[in-house]
């Protein structure tokens, strides 16, 4: 598993739209313990890594499941639906370099959008967009 989430913020932190758009903050599993957040941000979940029934010649292969937890304090929807498609650019049908595996495809499969309460901070916001893609990927020893 830790080849495959170094190889997601490798591909994140080459500068790419996606970096740039949120300041570099995607993070895993949680939130650093800075007060206030600062917005936009991603948390990366892995919601499931577990062992795929096939396999390709004899090679073990893997499933995966991501959450990427977006987050804006924007009143528009506009923010969180460039991260989104930045999100997307990036890791739909993408290629990662994987050490000692192959990513043989990644594969967009669900958005929900929701609004969550944050508590009030001191630039006065009261609560977040929070859109959650789901990504699914399957891998195998190279």
């Amino acid at each position: 598993m830790k080849a495959v989430l170094t190889a997601i913020f490798g591909k994140f932190t080459a500068l790419t739209s996606l970096y740039i758009r949120i300041g570099g903050r995607m993070y895993l599993d949680e939130l650093p313990k800075e007060i206030p957040p600062q917005f936009p941000y991603i948390i990366l979940t892995v919601v499931s890594f577990t062992r795929s029934p096939d396999e390709s010649f004899g090679k073990k292969m893997w499933d995966i499941v991501l959450q990427f937890s977006i987050f804006s304090s924007s009143g528009s929807v506009q923010e969180i639906a460039d991260i989104e498609d930045d999100l997307r650019t990036l890791y739909e049908d993408c290629s990662l370099t994987i050490t000692g595996k192959n990513l043989l495809w990644s594969v967009f499969d669900s958005l929900t959008e929701m609004t969550e309460e944050i508590g009030t901070t001191e630039e006065g916001i009261s609560s977040a967009k929070f859109w959650a893609a789901q990504y699914s990927m399957k891998i195998e020893e190279s």
